[in-house]
């Protein structure tokens, strides 16, 4: 199985709706009132989800790179990075073809929810 046959065979099994992208083969999903994103570009057998979460502008830029890079330091598995206008919180796992263990996903997901959460209260919002 691929990292996209995997996520989606967790979906399913939870009971989450998700939609995917016909043109990237992204997947997008909600868990727990978050939306995140299974990224579908990397190879089959990478399996990388992120959350977009955080507006970044000329003002709040220098602020954001010190807390995500203060978070990178602390959390494992879990990384934040800053682009050009959005920051992305990252997690990724490499699957095999047979034998994935899906619980793997919801940790992956909690891992997630907790990183920006700490962002949050680290930016004070």
């Amino acid at each position: 199985m691929t990292a996209k046959e995997y996520v989606i065979e967790y979906l399913s099994g939870e009971g989450y709706r998700y939609e995917e992208n016909p043109n990237s083969g992204n997947i997008v999903f909600k868990f727990e009132g978050v939306k995140y994103v299974f990224i579908n570009n990397s190879g089959s057998q990478l399996l990388q989800l992120v959350i977009l979460f955080y507006d970044v502008t000329e003002d709040n830029r220098y602020a954001v790179l010190e807390i995500c890079n203060k978070i990178n330091s602390e959390k494992a598995m879990v990384k934040l990075t800053c682009d050009d206008d959005t920051v992305w919180c990252n997690w990724e796992d490499i699957v095999p073809e047979q034998g994935y263990n899906l619980g793997r996903i919801e940790m992956a997901l909690n891992m997630l929810k907790n990183a920006y959460q700490t962002f949050y209260e680290a930016i004070g919002e």
